[in-house]
């Protein structure tokens, strides 16, 4: 017999929607850092090359992930042995992210560059986590993603005076592709028990590893590089690999425990936007009528994604 207006607490939902909800909006913080990258490059106007730029970030943003992880490096090997193979592979994720990424972005503009890049990763994580048995993404999540590919697809039309490079675009993709890749081995990592920080930290150190010759080599060979120690340089370096890197993966790895891989590469657009209304509002970039309505478009559906993020069964 139950009271009249009593509630029934066993079919009251789990309080499990705010926790996905802030880890939806930890996800979308970390992108809206991501989202200076591209601005931070052309601040340094040419100082170095785009691929450099990557292999800068991934070696300076990794240092200062080591720093943060330092207090809890005791007995890290032996967490690390468990699990060396998909670190590694994040790692070779991570430096293949940060050079296309960048190339793309060079060649492409701020805008569509990342627009592009980060537009492919959730199909990326959805074929992965299909074609691995991890995670069959809902209709919901299917149609959130569909929308805003429609808005992507709205925001990067080319305008009639407006040339798209096809290796820029490529290289842009391929940087989605990486790191679709490895948000899904991430959020696997995740659930076997390893540590937030032994999931970003080591990649990056094999990321950096692979990349340091590329930074030693564009710096050694750039006529402008000696711009990196001035002032403004110093300062753009270190948001690079602070900001826009080392806080930005930590905010993301730390959202990525609550929600789905597929959720986490969707909600991940927050990143071109940021990067789109950059371009507009600091560089002079024009988007025009209907790449507006793709942005609003792309918008609505990160508030439709964030409400209600995917979250993988568990196993």
């Amino acid at each position: 017999m139950r009271l009249r207006g009593e509630r029934d607490l066993l079919s009251a939902p789990a309080p499990v929607a705010p926790a996905r909800q802030r880890g939806a909006a930890l996800v979308l913080a970390g992108a809206v850092l991501w989202g200076t990258a591209g601005a931070a490059q052309e601040l340094l106007d040419g100082a170095v090359s785009p691929v450099t730029v990557g292999a800068l970030r991934t070696v300076l943003g990794g240092l200062a992930l080591m720093v943060v992880a330092l207090p809890g490096l005791r007995g890290a090997a032996s967490r690390w042995r468990l699990a060396r193979s998909p670190l590694v592979l994040a790692g070779v994720c991570i430096a293949s992210y940060q050079v296309a990424f960048f190339v793309g972005v060079r060649s492409l503009g701020i805008a569509v560059g990342t627009i592009l890049a980060i537009g492919a990763a959730p199909f990326v994580a959805g074929a992965v986590s299909i074609l691995t048995g991890r995670h069959r993404p809902s209709r919901r999540w299917i149609a959130t993603t569909l929308l805003a590919v429609v808005g992507l697809v709205l925001l990067v039309r080319p305008d009639a005076d407006v040339r798209v490079s096809l290796g820029g675009a490529a290289a842009a993709v391929g940087a989605g592709a990486a790191f679709g890749l490895f948000t899904v081995l991430t959020k696997d990592l995740l659930a076997r028990g390893l540590g937030r920080l032994d999931t970003i930290v080591v990649p990056f150190i094999v990321g950096g590893v692979l990349l340091l010759p590329v930074l030693i080599h564009g710096v050694v060979t750039s006529d402008e590089a000696v711009r990196l120690v001035t002032w403004p340089g110093l300062a753009v370096v270190v948001w690079l690999a602070v900001g826009a890197t080392a806080a930005g993966y930590l905010l993301f790895i730390t959202g990525l425990g609550g929600v789905a891989a597929v959720a986490g590469t969707t909600l991940v657009l927050a990143e071109p936007l940021t990067a789109g209304l950059l371009g507009v509002l600091v560089f002079g970039e024009r988007l025009g009528p209907v790449a507006t309505v793709g942005a609003a478009t792309v918008a609505l559906a990160l508030v439709l994604a964030a409400r209600r993020p995917e979250v993988e069964p568990a196993r």
